[in-house]
Order: C-alpha cells, then structure tokens, then sequence
C-alpha cells in the first residue's frame, strides 16, 4: 500500500493570467474534480506565509482526470488581479487539500510555494492553413505554439470562400478528424481527416478553415478567439498518377465488397478475390483496378489503353470500346470491348 502523500513538484504552482487558471503540479498522481479537491485548504498571499492567506474557495476545479499528477483551478477574475498583483505570490496547503489515488493525503505546508506568473494574453491566431488533398492531411500554422491536447475537431470547419456562415452549404466539419499521432506543442498543428470528409472538403473549390472559440488554445492556456472571414486554404493537388492493380498483388477488400456491393457485381464477378485486370470472354467486359480512386465515364481515354498477346509495348487500343462504370469514387473501371476486339 502507498502511505506516501503527494507533495508539490516542478513547475510548481503556475497561474495562467489569460486564462484565469491556476495549475498544481504533483509527485503523483492525485484525485481530481471538484469532490476531491477542498479549495477552502489552499490559500495563496503576498510573499512567503506559513498560515492564514486568502483561501481558493471562490474558485472552481475544472480538471478532472485522477490519472495524471496535475489539477486545473479556474479562478474568479478579481482573485486573478490580485494575485498578479503581487509582488511576491506564494501558495500553501492545509492538510487534507489534495489526496492521491491511495486516499494518502497531503500534509500541512511547512512553508509556501511561489506561484509562477504568466501574463500573456494574446489568443493564439491562424497564420496558414494547407490541405493535402490526396492524404487528407490538414496542416495549420500558427502564430504562437499551440496545446495540442486542448484541440478539439468540433470546432474546427472548411466552409466555401472567406466569411460564410455558420451552418452554410458544403461545410465539412471535421468531428471526425483524428489528431496527427506522434505530435508535439509547437506552431504547426496536423489534423488526418477520414475518407468521408476528405472527399467533402475538395469538393470546395475556396475552402476557408473557420475555428470556433476556445477551439485550441495556446501553451499558457489563451483560447483561440473567433474569426469571421475565415483562413484560405491552400490546396495542395494530388501529384500521383493512379497506378494499376496486377495479378500478382493481393485485393482481399475487393473480394469482401464482392458480398456487400451489388454496385460491384459486374466487377466482382470478372476479378473476384484480387484486383488484376481480367476480361470476362462471355460478356466481353474487361476490368482494371487502380492503387485510388479514378475518374470515371468520359475520364477515361480508351485510345490510350492497349491489349496485346504477351508482354511489350504497343498493341491494339481499346478505341471503338465503351467505359461501363460511372462512379468516380471507385477505384476500378470496367470497359465492354467492341465486337473488332473480342474477335
């Protein structure tokens, strides 16, 4: 059993002026939340003190996670002023304030603590924002480094052209963006969409990214502020040419949507279980698969593609013969050989 109660650790007491918030770190992990913590036992004062100060009652604990050694206090703007107000701020415990996961408590200060000061209040601010269309990687840009935790996709939105509304025609909203693993707090911030709203969000022919307040924040904790007119985004083009699918590469995900989609059935039932070009000699259907997805229909020049006996270059082109699929969204097209080419 841990009979070791937490005590204060580096950075030590932090209040965060533009935020109103006033972190505690620990040695330890501690109970968090309101039900855990008696702010009517932590006081803070003017200079170094070993009892009385001005209690944290008025406050409120907004963190609320009892896995990490860090508690979150947002304090009233008045109390805010004066503590940035002293000349020497300092921060006590009575004993039972904070408790760790084994309900050890934490003892009565000997002495205080300085409390670290920062004053910044200037909200974090877009500077450039770039859509990688073929990835579906979003990359924003910042004027300050950003908390990466504090991100939240919800509030963050590619609408058409700069100042659209809220709520307008075509806005992908990017809820179920997940953050770019392996990240740090720094100025430039990766957001992966999924496959649903990449292809949304290049259908906008002037996307605009529009972040809600308090969308991210700062590293001293500043929410980010509302902007109206939105941030261009640039759009960085696919540069990749489809690649075909042989024989020899393994399409497992074809062979499961051959159970699931009747809109692939003429597909599926000339190549099932891989991807390779095939040609259904009843039907004259031939079908090619691709590494993405292609454009379809009149995208397609036939004049372009050739069949041959054997491997090599040239061959008879499939001129005369006609593209069958119409869905540019999938990553195969299926072509009916002319009559000249069947023979």
């Amino acid at each position: 059993r841990d009979n070791t109660p937490p005590t204060l650790a580096a950075p030590g007491p932090s209040l965060y002026a533009g935020a109103n918030v006033l972190t505690l770190t620990f040695s330890e992990s501690v109970k968090d939340g309101p039900a855990n913590v008696d702010l009517t036992k932590i006081f803070v004062n003017d200079g170094s003190f070993t009892s009385g100060g001005t209690a944290l009652s008025s406050s409120t604990v907004t963190s609320s996670v009892d896995t990490d050694s860090e508690i979150s206090i947002t304090v009233p703007e008045a109390l805010k002023t004066t503590i940035v107000g002293y000349a020497a701020p300092h921060l006590r415990f009575d004993a039972g304030a904070v408790k760790d996961l084994s309900d050890q408590a934490i003892v009565a200060s000997s002495s205080s603590t300085g409390i670290r000061t920062v004053t910044e209040q200037t909200p974090p601010t877009v500077s450039s924002a770039t859509l990688y269309e073929e990835t579906g990687l979003l990359t924003i840009t910042f004027s300050e480094d950003v908390d990466i935790s504090s991100a939240n996709g919800a509030d963050f939105e590619l609408r058409e052209g700069s100042g659209a509304a809220d709520g307008s025609a075509g806005e992908v909203t990017l809820s179920d963006a997940e953050i770019k693993p392996g990240q740090s707090d720094g100025s430039t911030f990766e957001f992966e969409m999924s496959e649903a709203s990449r292809r949304d969000a290049i259908a906008l022919s002037d996307p605009y990214l529009y972040i809600a307040a308090g969308g991210i924040e700062d590293a001293n904790l500043v929410p980010i502020a509302a902007d109206a007119a939105g941030t261009d985004v640039t759009q960085n083009l696919d540069s990749t040419g489809p690649r075909l699918i042989t024989s020899g590469q393994n399409r497992m995900s074809l062979g499961d949507l051959c159970s699931s989609n009747v809109d692939r059935s003429v597909f599926c039932r000339v190549a099932p279980g891989h991807g390779g070009p095939s040609l259904d000699e009843s039907t004259g259907i031939l079908a090619l698969a691709f590494d993405e997805s292609v454009k379809d229909g009149a995208g397609v020049d036939l004049a372009k593609i050739f069949i041959r006996d054997g491997q090599g270059t040239g061959g008879a082109a499939l001129t005369g013969s006609e593209v069958t699929s119409e869905t540019d969204t999938d990553d195969y097209i299926t072509v009916k050989l002319s009559e000249a080419l069947r023979q």
